[in-house]
């Protein structure tokens, strides 16, 4: 008998950019524990958390120290054990002026080198290394377990919700994975402060109560690359790829989803056969899709899965599909096995200017300037960027911290610093033939420098996806992108 072959969407427009993994096959190493943390309380864009400490409070790594009001959101959690100094103010790649707590980080902590490798390459015997503090092969100790630390006495916080997970995988059992009530999941997911990758980095709490509302029948488990130099969602998929299926068949169970499946690119044959053998026995199936820029983006791959268009501006929960990060189901899958929080991220730092690029293991709270430190230059710093080099955000001051919406920092040097010369449009119409979702962005341009916000709504700009790749691709180097990111903000407050 003949098996059909399974023929993939691809979405109008887009490009296939260099993708290049010089980063992928590293080690995580770990960055030390800086002597003070700055722990924002806007880690996602949404309302900030409120304090639940106060200056001079010793705190144990992992206690919950800040919550949105009411009894959903994320928490924020101590990276690391300490004593707090202040509640004062810090800047974000995603805002500036954000209250957060400051925490003078034990010298139990500090004291730990390491395994970053010298300017030789070379890395230092387990002997020097620094155990990993959470996450990674050498996971974190149970949320809430004693953890000894010279002259600091044990924070007070409340215990993780309790979610049994055992029988989760098993090639054996036909019955599947045990079904879990989504609302314990999600004050899992929230107690954990677990938040998904994806723009605009929703909490996954919110994003299970949603689905447990809108009953998707499709669940996509996303491991495709997002920009070309961004391979820390990879890192953590390949090291922990077991624990993100089990993550994902647990929330089909809950939900009562029909179909998971994990999106790879097809071009890593060896990655895509590891796959197949670990999802055997399982209800996941494997889509290796051509990674056509910007697929990874859950609208356009939902889109590319199921062939349903998600409204613009909406969630594909609006659409019957639910599409998380990999790296965030890494993190729910910590939280449902030991209630640990999510108080680090893996970073793929990498840019010209960087001396030792690859990945890094980096408490949230931690500077820009502290990684810039740790991860040394080969040339002068021009500028940071945290994110891909499409959408990421310019940070203006070393000052600035590191949050769990941080997954790749950018070091350009003065030749790599690239500043666009807008010229004049030469009517190429290649933007408007890249652009994934059909807009047309020199008429967007047009109407934000003439000042038309009366065009806004009949040139649709909150379709926008924020790919970048319209001025990534403009030969006159005009500023597309920004003026759509601009008026699409408009329409959405007006």
């Amino acid at each position: 008998m003949r098996i059909p072959r399974l023929i993939w969407r691809h979405f109008e427009g887009g490009a296939y950019l260099p993708m290049e993994a010089g980063t992928l096959d590293g080690p995580v190493h770990e960055l030390p524990a800086p002597r003070r943390l700055v722990v924002p309380l806007a880690q996602h864009e949404g309302r900030p958390a409120r304090p639940l400490v106060e200056p001079g409070q010793t705190l144990e790594a992992g206690t919950l120290i800040g919550r949105t009001d009411g009894d959903h959101g994320p928490g924020i959690h101590a990276p690391l054990a300490g004593r707090v100094t202040a509640i004062t103010r810090v800047d974000t790649a995603l805002a500036t002026d954000v209250l957060a707590i400051e925490i003078a980080v034990s010298e139990y902590c500090s004291q730990h080198t390491s395994s970053l490798p010298d300017q030789a390459g070379k890395m230092p015997t387990p002997q020097q290394s620094r155990p990993a503090l959470s996450g990674g092969r050498a996971s974190s100790p149970p949320y809430g377990s004693k953890r000894e630390t010279p002259g600091l006495e044990r924070a007070e916080s409340p215990p993780p919700p309790t979610c049994s997970t055992s029988g989760l995988h098993d090639a054996n059992r036909k019955d599947g994975p045990v079904k879990r009530n989504p609302t314990e999941l999600a004050n899992a997911a929230d107690h954990a402060g677990v938040i998904d990758l994806a723009r605009p980095f929703t909490p996954l709490g919110e994003m299970i109560r949603e689905a447990a509302s809108s009953r998707p029948d499709h669940l996509i488990i996303n491991g495709l690359r997002a920009e070309p130099m961004v391979t820390a969602n990879l890192r953590v998929l390949r090291d922990h790829l077991e624990e993100i299926l089990n993550a994902g068949m647990v929330l089909q169970a809950a939900l009562g989803i029909k179909r998971i499946w994990l999106a790879v690119d097809r071009t890593a044959r060896r990655f895509v056969r590891q796959c197949r053998s670990a999802v055997a026995g399982t209800p996941v199936r494997i889509l290796a899709l051509a990674n056509k820029y910007p697929q990874a983006i859950p609208t356009l791959l939902a889109w590319t899965v199921t062939g349903r268009e998600t409204p613009p501006g909406r969630s594909p929960l609006q659409a019957g599909v639910m599409v998380l990060d990999a790296v965030a189901l890494a993190d729910f899958w910590r939280a449902l096995q030991h209630g640990s929080p999510v108080i680090s991220r893996v970073v793929t730092v990498d840019g010209p200017a960087v001396l030792r690029p690859g990945h890094y293991r980096i408490m949230v709270g931690t500077t820009y300037g502290e990684v810039v430190e740790r991860a040394g230059l080969k040339a002068p710093l021009v500028r940071l960027i945290d994110g891909g080099p499409l959408t990421g955000r310019c940070v203006e001051s070393l000052e600035a911290v590191v949050t769990k919406a941080t997954t790749t920092i950018l070091l350009i040097d003065h030749d790599g610093d690239r500043i666009p010369t807008p010229g004049p449009c030469i009517r190429c119409g290649e933007c408007q033939q890249v652009c994934p979702v059909g807009l047309d962005p020199r008429k967007l341009l047009d109407a934000s420098e003439r000042n038309r916000p009366q065009d806004v709504v009949r040139l649709h700009p909150h379709a926008c996806v924020e790919c970048g790749l319209c001025s990534y691709l403009c030969p006159a180097e005009l500023p597309l992108a920004e003026a759509a990111v601009k008026l699409k903000h408009y329409s959405a407050r007006s």
